[in-house]
């Protein structure tokens, strides 16, 4: 008969879910109108497992509020959590004026 090993890794520990965290945040456009921003709040892994994050919908954002943008956060051994956020993108500066001639107030 033969005969079975079973290894035991001692060390290994249990995955946890990394824990999603979003916000809502307002950025300033750029010069086409969007912005490109994200709504993450600290979102964290207790295991410390480097995190991949994926915004939906993914920016650039136009004008006004795109609510809401549901952020994934995913660690190396699948296990993921979500949050939802909103960005609001603010055109900040008023339009340029040029040209501009003043006249004396009449009596």
């Amino acid at each position: 008969m033969g005969t079975i090993q079973v290894v035991v890794d001692a060390d290994a520990s249990p995955n946890h879910p990394p824990v999603a965290k979003a916000k809502a945040v307002t950025v300033p456009a750029g010069p086409m109108c969007t912005a490109n921003a994200s709504v993450d709040d600290g979102s964290f892994d207790a295991d410390n497992d480097p995190l991949t994050f994926v915004q939906s919908p993914a920016g650039p954002y136009a004008l006004g509020t795109t609510s809401p943008i549901l952020l994934t956060v995913t660690d190396p051994k699948g296990a993921f959590s979500q949050a939802t956020g909103s960005v609001t993108v603010v055109h900040e500066s008023g339009p340029g004026i040029t040209d501009l001639t003043l006249s004396p107030a009449g009596p």
